[in-house]
């Protein structure tokens, strides 16, 4: 006769390495997707849009083709993502891997948009970009709500992480427990944090093999104090955001973690991961958007948005879904 154990593990096997990392990657933008449709709704637009109502005056920007071009960018890759979302359910496990990379970029393109719609040059490269969008909101230089709004900063290695725009101090979660409404500002901080601790490690990497500490003979320094650790994180340890969390899964799904996509995921988890990126992608999109309409002003905007309609009509779905919303 078999145990209470052997039959708990029989019913419930213990998650394969591949299975938890997808668990857990499915549980952050699960949560993400909780925290937007239990504020906002499934589309979200409508409240969204009061959510946002009456910040920015229009900035003229110079140049405003490479707010265009940035814009149509976003809304191909947009629609890219949308077109294969259609495809049969059995295709969603391989189409997962690169799913992540595709909204990240859809992302990425339209922020490039809400630089250049400020007056300024967007940097060229991704950690740049994340640099200058981080500082827009620590600055209070551009006001969107939660969760975009969200910021963490400190070195957690000596435990003083902060949160910022939080309504109270999150409680921490397990990776691999099931989100849920009740939780969902702790999965934020979670996601946050974790993200700031991945950019720790990178760098920390970095900083070891370049030698970029010295003694007083001028000799690279084998180990570090934490005046070292400072001085070093106070050059690149800028606010980490929501969007440099979307950055994350972009590169664990191009570089580090093809496996949890290829041996990971069930056909729930599939299912859930892909239809909360989704969401958090397009949800994003209408967020940055209405700045930049406000910025360049709605006349021209509407302009760029009815080009790309008439000239891409097949890529276009997800950006007329929310164009009744736009200003």
């Amino acid at each position: 006769m078999m145990s209470l154990k052997e039959i708990f593990a029989r019913l419930y096997p213990p998650l394969s390495a591949e299975e938890a990392s997808f668990r857990t990657y499915t549980n952050y933008v699960k949560s993400l997707g909780l925290f937007i449709d239990s504020n906002y709704g499934n589309p979200p637009y409508d409240r969204l849009r009061d959510a946002m109502a009456g910040s920015h005056r229009r900035a003229n920007p110079q140049n405003l083709e490479a707010v265009r071009r940035f814009l149509r960018s976003s809304w191909s890759t947009e629609g890219i993502v949308l077109m294969q979302h259609s495809l049969p359910e059995e295709t969603r496990r391989f189409l997962n891997h690169w799913l992540a990379v595709q909204c990240y970029y859809s992302v990425y393109s339209s922020l490039r948009s809400l630089i250049s719609s400020l007056g300024r040059n967007p940097a060229m490269d991704h950690v740049g970009l994340l640099m200058q969008v981080a500082s827009l909101l620590k600055d209070n230089r551009i006001s969107i709500p939660a969760p975009w709004n969200l910021w963490c900063g400190g070195i957690d290695r000596y435990q003083t992480i902060s949160f910022s725009n939080f309504p109270s101090t999150p409680s921490d979660v397990s990776n691999i427990s099931r989100p849920s409404t009740g939780n969902i500002w702790d999965w934020a901080a979670k996601f946050l944090k974790t993200t700031r601790n991945w950019r720790e490690e990178y760098f920390e990497e970095r900083w070891k093999n370049d030698g970029r500490i010295k003694t007083k003979n001028g000799e690279p320094k084998k180990n570090y104090n934490r005046e070292d650790w400072e001085t070093l994180y106070g050059k690149v340890m800028y606010p980490t955001t929501l969007f440099e969390a979307m950055y994350r899964l972009r590169i664990r799904s191009n570089y580090e973690d093809v496996d949890m996509f290829l041996l990971g995921q069930n056909d729930s988890d599939a299912r859930d991961y892909a239809d909360s990126i989704i969401l958090i992608t397009q949800a994003t999109l209408f967020v940055i958007e209405t700045r930049v309409s406000e910025l360049v002003g709605p006349e021209k905007f509407r302009e760029w948005v009815g080009e790309f309609i008439s000239g891409s009509s097949s890529l276009a779905g997800g950006l007329a879904s929310r164009l009744g919303y736009l200003p």
